[in-house]
Parts: C-alpha cells; structure tokens; sequence
C-alpha cells in the first residue's frame, strides 16, 4: 500500500519561523506609526521603552529560530535512523528466507544411499554447487550490516550485541560456503574424484546445515532473537 505524501517538518517549521519574522515586522512598523503621531515628551518617554521591547522581540525571534532548527536536526536524525533499523529487519528477513529455501532445496535433493550397512546421504553435485553458490548473498547480506554497524555505535540501545549476533549469523553461513570454494576446502578433494554426488558426510559444515537441531541452534535461533530486538528498538523509538 503507498503511503500518504505529507508535507516534510522542516518545511512546517520554516513555514513558523517565517510567521514569526513578519509577525515581529509587523509590530515594529505598529509601534513606528505610533511614536511618529504623539508629541515630544511622549516619544521620548516611547522611544525607550520601544527600543527595550523591539530588542526583546528581536531575541526572542532568534532564540525560536534556534530551536526549531534544532528540533528539525533532532527530529530529521531520528527519522533516518528509524529508518535505518528498517532497513536492517528486512534485510535480516530477507537472508534468513534466502537460507531457508537454500537448505529445503538440499534437503530436498538429498538421496540415502547404504554401503556395507552405513547409511550415507548424498546430494546430487550439480544442485550443491548451484545452491551453495546462492548462499553467498544473504552470507553477503549479513557481512554488510555487520559492518555498517561497527561504523555506527549509536543505531541501537545495544548495537554491540546487534552487531554481535550478525556476526555469527555471517560466520556460519560463511563456513558452509568455505567448505566449497576454500583451497583447502573438503569440496576440493570431492571434486578431483569427479564425482557425480556429494555425501554430506564429507562436508561437516553442510551436514550440520542440513540437521534440523543444529541448524536451529546455530543459526535459526540466532536470528529470530536478533529480529526480535530489532522490532523491539523500532516499535519503542518511533520519531
């Protein structure tokens, strides 16, 4: 659904402060039209007290405009780093959807073989190369906020923990992916037997991906708490 256009609140408070100059014009011509119509002694007398009110009118025109460009700054910095952390969740939601249906299409493709009474699994090679290929971006997604958040402390009530958990979300991902394309990744030894399928266990990482216990351990849970604390920090610090 779009969202309605409002006008921007810096543009109302400039629309404010700009009242309040004409407002403070106004007066000043008032009070000249005033003082040139009474004789001598009363413009004397006027003049000061004149002078005395146009300089407290003219500080307190200034001291407004102060604050309502403070207020803006303050509110437009709250705006975007609401903003920001909305930017984060659906990042989060869109990795973590990312993995999931890597890991179902493995799952998916996984094949139990029996070889002297030993129960092996395997995943046809194609499939592994093209699915662990896919991984690379939500592993990708979870490094750049990773990051962005080791540049910027002041996001979160706890962006340290924030930063923390995304850094073991990218971990994890990222030691599936090192089994595949590392030198000395298990693949590389799998892949010189030209093989046609993988076994899972051979990839000690992939396996654990594959396991329901461990994956929600490891990875699921991890994600679904620092989802939480994320929609917690932007339902609590609407602008």
């Amino acid at each position: 659904m779009e969202r309605r256009s409002r006008p921007r609140l810096q543009d109302k408070l400039s629309n404010l402060n700009l009242i309040l100059i004409t407002l403070a014009l106004v007066a000043a011509l008032l009070i000249l039209w005033y003082y040139l119509s009474q004789d001598s002694q009363i413009k004397a007398d006027f003049l000061f007290e004149g002078v005395k009110y146009l300089m407290q009118l003219v500080l307190i025109v200034l001291l407004g405009g102060i604050l309502l460009q403070q207020y803006t700054r303050a509110r437009d910095s709250a705006e975007e780093v609401t903003e920001f952390r909305k930017d984060i969740l659906a990042a989060l939601m869109r990795a973590y959807n990312d993995t999931k249906k890597v890991r179902r299409i493995l799952k998916g493709s996984t094949v139990l073989k029996e070889q002297s009474s030993t129960r092996i699994y395997e995943i046809p090679r194609k499939i592994y190369e093209e699915q662990i290929q896919k991984l690379m971006d939500p592993q990708l997604e979870f490094e750049f906020y990773k990051k962005q958040l080791t540049a910027l402390d002041d996001v979160f009530t706890d962006t340290e923990r924030v930063r923390y958990q995304l850094e073991k979300l990218e971990k994890y991902l990222n030691a599936i992916i090192k089994e595949y394309d590392s030198r000395k990744g298990a693949y590389k030894n799998l892949k010189s037997r030209d093989a046609a399928s993988v076994p899972t266990n051979s990839l000690p990482n992939l396996a654990d991906f594959l396991s329901g216990t461990k994956f929600n351990e490891q990875f699921a849970n991890i994600f679904d708490s620092t989802a939480k604390d994320v929609r917690k920090e932007i339902l609590e610090n609407q602008p």
